[in-house]
């Protein structure tokens, strides 16, 4: 089992968001907390243009786990909607950490990567039946 899934953690996540909306600007920050796990401060900004949407957000994490992997995530996304159904997507991912041995952030098990940085693109589509 993975150090960092926090499936061996049963305590409460406890977090508070707080949001303002001014016209197409949208900006939100949260912080949430885990008892011997982690805590996560981040905020994001979102803005609305017609059928389009962009969206940043910038999270900090730092983990209580026994891999003690401090890390920062930027996201960028790019969505735009196509019909009430359907919406098309394109985002990046940055993470950056204390540690040059990180365990996946998107794998399960305990695959590890060395490095202190990971990017990842990702381009879809989704659609609502």
């Amino acid at each position: 089992m993975d150090s960092n899934d926090g499936a061996g953690n049963s305590e409460n996540t406890y977090g508070v968001r707080a949001a303002y909306s001014l016209d197409a600007l949208s900006v939100s920050a949260e912080y949430q907390t885990r008892k011997d796990f982690n805590d996560v401060v981040g905020v994001q900004a979102v803005y609305s243009l017609g059928a389009n949407q962009f969206a940043l957000s910038y999270e900090m994490v730092s983990d209580d786990t026994a891999a003690e992997d401090d890390y920062d995530i930027v996201t960028l996304q790019a969505l735009h909607n196509i019909s009430d159904h359907m919406y098309v997507y394109v985002e990046g991912y940055l993470q950056s950490n204390d540690n040059a041995s990180i365990d996946e952030f998107f794998a399960s098990g305990n695959s590890s990567v060395a490095g202190d940085e990971r990017t990842i693109a990702a381009v879809g589509a989704v659609y609502y039946f």
